[in-house]
């Protein structure tokens, strides 16, 4: 029998839904804890053995979200189900960002519950899906910025225990919750990096999730992330001293659109003398500042232009380009398609396809 949790401050509300036919009747569910609150919850949920915490979002102390963040960050697993006066999307969709499993509506009905707790059953007496937990997110993301080949090593763990024919609706839940905050957590580490690396890196396709299986396709994603992280060629590691080459790169992509940038401005932000700043920048990265900053223009045109209302001309004067042609022309060298092309191939994809 399937332990449930139940989390409302009004005692009414949980006496009544302990007396819906399909909770007295079940012999598969027990209402085998109550709490008034989310620390209360939290708690409890700490000592016991629950399969299945169903929590009001609106509580004194600790709310509904809160609570589900905590469950997150100390590791424990089970189906958290929702419950709120508000159905509405947004509610729905923060919850299930989180890692809820599902979302009923105040008030419940007898219909609703039974429709919801038959799915968590064919859930919890299937394949195991793994939870997605701060601790695991974090060392991979920092596995990642430090270039660690042991990352993959650390994915497998977490994806282990999911067979390779796996086909559910949890799962692709657990592959979207696991992308998305794996790109939160990156972004954290380098908010500067954010608008040269694609949103749809973090998309899951389902039908390459589904054909490959989720440990393959994680692995495939993590590669096409970690090529994108490196690409500019500069140590991005949390943990690594500020080296003047990491600051230097930095500070240009923190400032790609300000058209002051250049060696000369560059070199008094750091206290160089500019000719030996442009030395000292192609001896540590093997290529010229202007041809570094030029590169990085051009990623951040590539990423704005899979937005289908960026205008060319636009971009090229936010990036400080005098001529659009020529910005276009640089374009064209670099990625051997014409801006337009691009951005006309983007509008057609629903994400990367990776």
């Amino acid at each position: 029998m399937f332990k449930i949790l139940l989390v409302d401050d009004h005692r009414a509300f949980r006496k009544e839904f302990t007396r819906l036919p399909y909770i007295k009747n079940s012999s598969d569910y027990e209402i085998a804890f109550e709490a008034n609150d989310g620390k209360e919850a939290l708690a409890i949920a700490k000592e016991k053995n629950i399969d299945i915490i169903i929590s009001d979002i609106r509580m004194p102390v600790m709310d509904g979200m809160e609570l589900l963040q905590a469950l997150n960050k100390k590791g424990i697993r089970c189906v958290f189900i929702l419950l709120s006066e508000y159905g509405t999307f947004e509610y729905a969709q923060q919850a299930m960002n989180l890692g809820a499993y599902g979302y009923l509506t105040k008030p419940v009905n007898n219909s609703d519950v039974e429709v919801m707790l038959n799915r968590v059953k064919k859930l919890l007496g299937g394949d195991t899906v793994p939870t997605v937990t701060s601790d695991n997110i974090d060392r991979l993301t920092l596995k990642l910025l430090e270039n660690a080949p042991s990352s993959s090593d650390l994915l497998s763990s977490i994806t282990g225990d999911i067979k390779a024919e796996s086909r559910s609706h949890e799962l692709l839940h657990f592959t979207e919750q696991f992308l998305s905050s794996l790109q939160s957590r990156i972004f954290e580490y380098t908010p500067w990096l954010k608008p040269f690396i694609s949103s749809r890196l973090f998309v899951v396709h389902e039908d390459r999730l589904f054909l490959n299986g989720c440990s393959s396709y994680l692995q495939e994603k993590i590669t096409c992330i970690r090529t994108e992280l490196n690409k500019f060629g500069f140590n991005l590691s949390p943990s690594a001293q500020t080296e003047s080459i990491q600051g230097i790169c930095i500070f240009i992509l923190s400032n790609i659109l300000n058209p002051d940038l250049n060696s000369g401005f560059i070199s008094e932000a750091f206290f160089f003398n500019k000719s030996y700043l442009s030395q000292f920048f192609k001896e540590k990265m093997s290529v010229t500042m202007i041809k570094f900053i030029t590169f990085a223009k051009m990623e951040y045109a590539k990423v704005k232009l899979e937005e289908k209302d960026t205008k060319i001309s636009e971009l090229s004067s936010s990036l400080n380009f005098e001529n659009p042609d020529y910005f276009s022309g640089l374009f064209k060298k670099t990625y051997g398609v014409s801006p337009t092309i691009y951005q006309k191939e983007q509008s057609q994809l629903s994400s990367l396809p990776y």
